[in-house]
């Protein structure tokens, strides 16, 4: 059965904020498909994320929100025996969600580092997340054990968190930190990466599935590295101009102008032929001077028929005449 994935910031909402007639759409497509939300957010619990969405009048249930912590505890106790010490480098709910999955979460302390350094103590794994109070304990922490050979896992790679006045670090500038003094990656479980959307889907008995996200770099990415459609929504980072300028092979299947439109970008946009530099679908039709996109008609079918031509062409295009956004 078809079924939906969806980001959650920048997709459904914006910070506290509905994105318009998200809601709506959410319920549409609940009432004839399985959908499911998929966040790299580590520190906020998905019932709470649950509720947020449940703000909207979108009746979905706990357990069909998968944040990145939930994908790494639940990976790691697949791999690791019934009762594994794992040390918590992050969130009060990464360690819930370490200990529901029947492994025993640690907590760093200054005197744990010297038993870690000094191999006294040892730990089977690392998952390091983000929260606000993670610092230099937690951090040696984390050196210590994977130096002394525990598995290093990082529930997602986000250098940086948006905030309304520039960039704050994001768990992944703190992974970079422990990658540079052991010399070690981590296996991550968040996006760009394919396991937390391959077990949101598992989850929820879903076949061909759309992943519909606002960023290509990490929804648009891990849907591919998932197998699955991907839809961009122009409500958040990315956008058509962006889209194109990539190599075809890291484009969106789909452009759409919101959470609103998706279901009908996805089975509703008429086929694009493609001639030579010239592309048609529907009463649009782009064709490209310059390595540059003129078109003329609809903007969602002129972007779809782009989109076409790109992969047709096998290389990036410039979006040219077509606008950043549509609704």
């Amino acid at each position: 059965m078809t079924g939906w994935l969806f980001d959650l910031d920048g997709v459904v909402y914006t910070g506290q904020a509905e994105i318009p007639g998200a809601g709506a759409a959410l319920n549409e497509l609940a009432a004839h498909s399985p959908i499911a939300f998929v966040t790299n957010n580590a520190s906020r619990s998905n019932a709470a994320m649950a509720e947020h969405i449940r703000s909207f009048g979108v009746d979905i249930a706990d357990s069909q929100v998968m944040t990145s912590a939930i994908a790494g505890a639940q990976s790691l106790s697949e791999v690791l025996p019934a009762g594994s010490r794992v040390l918590i480098v992050g969130s009060e709910f990464l360690a819930a969600c370490v200990e529901q999955a029947g492994l025993e979460p640690v907590l760093p302390t200054a005197d744990l580092v010297d038993e870690l350094d000094s191999q006294r103590q040892r730990v089977d794994a690392v998952l390091q997340g983000l929260a606000a109070d993670v610092g230099n304990i937690d951090l040696c922490c984390a050196i210590a054990a994977v130096r002394a050979g525990a598995k290093f896992c990082a529930t997602n790679p986000d250098l940086r968190l948006p905030k309304e006045t520039g960039f704050f670090p994001g768990n992944g500038s703190f992974v970079r930190i422990v990658q540079e003094c052991t010399g070690i990656d981590p296996e991550v479980f968040g996006k760009p990466e394919a396991t937390m959307l391959t077990l949101a889907a598992q989850a929820q008995k879903m076949s061909d599935t759309v992943m519909v996200g606002d960023q290509i770099a990490t929804d648009i990415a891990a849907g591919k590295a998932a197998g699955m459609r991907t839809a961009l929504v122009l409500t958040g980072v990315d956008s058509v101009h962006s889209a194109l300028a990539l190599p075809p092979s890291q484009q969106p299947d789909v452009i759409t102008a919101s959470i609103a439109t998706v279901r009908a970008a996805v089975e509703d946009i008429p086929a694009v032929r493609c001639d030579g530099e010239t592309a048609v679908c529907g009463e649009a039709r782009v064709h490209v001077e310059d390595n540059r996109i003129v078109h003329s008609g609809p903007n969602a079918h002129a972007t779809a028929a782009a989109l076409a031509l790109s992969a047709h062409l096998d290389r990036p295009l410039d979006a040219g005449t077509l606008p950043e956004r549509f609704a």
